[in-house]
């Protein structure tokens, strides 16, 4: 890999922000961001107690668990996501592509905008977003969604083959689909429930960023025994909701040749979430240009639409 002086200062400041990137100084960091914005924040509370009275109480999700499996019936266009999946991740390799984080077994932007924009639908569904909005406290943004294929790689696990949280905010959920079946021979999303994730944390001194940011097995089985982790298999169209800051979490362990793994992704961010604020007040939220494909203003202000006019 070439060292370029942007890599060079992202390493060097990855590792510096593991200094300080403890679970206390996190919080005080999510919640200084909320300062760049507070009439947002507002109007996004505001429309989360609104969305919040029409969740159904087959989405609500036990923060105790952290997750919850969805059932078909609350993912519109599933099937056709579940295709554009297989679709995509037949004739893809892994120098195509965008190697998301630098994960040399993944693969992201395989797909074409109205590919996503299907799995866009989903994450758009009021059902769901009446789930993400009550869980969260505010009307999110959609940062993320996307198909994910995973192909099988030698050598030691990585990135996010390792135990970690997230570090996109205080609170995250993402949908995951599987789109093929998936056996534990094709990675399966693994993770460990919140209380058991927080005192793993404390007990390995756990950073959000830097050297600390990845467990090892070893390590995390001195304070999770194998029992409690959770490992989702399921056939095409197994789908569920995670919060990936407070679950540890691991997955694409492919090592079986031929054996390969595609999800499609959404993830719900709160609008203080890392770079959002800025992005927000700049018009440039990451899914912004599919805004004009809708005309409700909920599942616009979802795409990074905003909600208020005033901004500090």
């Amino acid at each position: 890999m070439e060292l370029t002086p942007s890599k060079i200062y992202g390493a060097v400041s990855w590792h510096v922000r593991g200094l300080l990137a403890t679970e206390a100084n996190r919080r005080v960091a999510f919640k200084a961001r909320e300062l760049w914005q507070p009439a947002e924040i507002e109007a996004r509370r505001g429309a989360a107690r609104d969305l919040a009275s029409e969740l159904l109480p087959e989405l609500e999700i036990d923060r105790a668990a952290g997750y919850r499996m969805l059932d078909r019936q609350w993912l519109p266009c599933i099937d056709e996501v579940c295709a554009i999946g297989k679709d995509v991740v037949s004739h893809a390799e892994l120098s195509q592509g965008v190697a998301n984080g630098e994960k040399q077994f993944s693969r992201i932007r395989l797909a074409r905008e109205q590919q996503r924009l299907t799995l866009i639908r989903i994450g758009l569904d009021r059902r769901l977003l009446a789930m993400a909005a009550a869980y969260l406290g505010v009307l999110p943004v959609i940062s993320e969604a996307d198909f994910f294929c995973s192909f099988a790689t030698s050598g030691p696990f990585t990135k996010s083959q390792l135990w970690h949280c997230d570090d996109d905010a205080g609170d995250v959920l993402k949908i995951f689909i599987y789109c093929d079946d998936v056996a534990p021979a094709n990675g399966p999303f693994e993770l460990i429930e919140p209380e058991a994730s927080r005192r793993a944390r404390a007990a390995v001194g756990y950073r959000f960023a830097g050297r600390r940011y990845r467990v090892a097995d070893a390590a995390m089985e001195r304070h999770v025994p194998p029992s409690q982790v959770i490992s989702l298999c399921g056939p095409a169209g197994t789908a569920f909701v995670v919060n990936t800051v407070h679950c540890f979490h691991r997955g694409s362990r492919i090592t079986e040749p031929g054996k390969r793994r595609v999800a499609g992704v959404v993830c719900y961010c709160p609008p203080s979430g890392q770079t959002l604020p800025r992005r927000l007040a700049g018009g440039r939220a990451p899914l912004i240009d599919f805004a004009p494909y809708f005309d409700d203003p909920i599942a616009r202000a979802a795409l990074g639409q905003p909600l208020a006019t005033r901004w500090l």
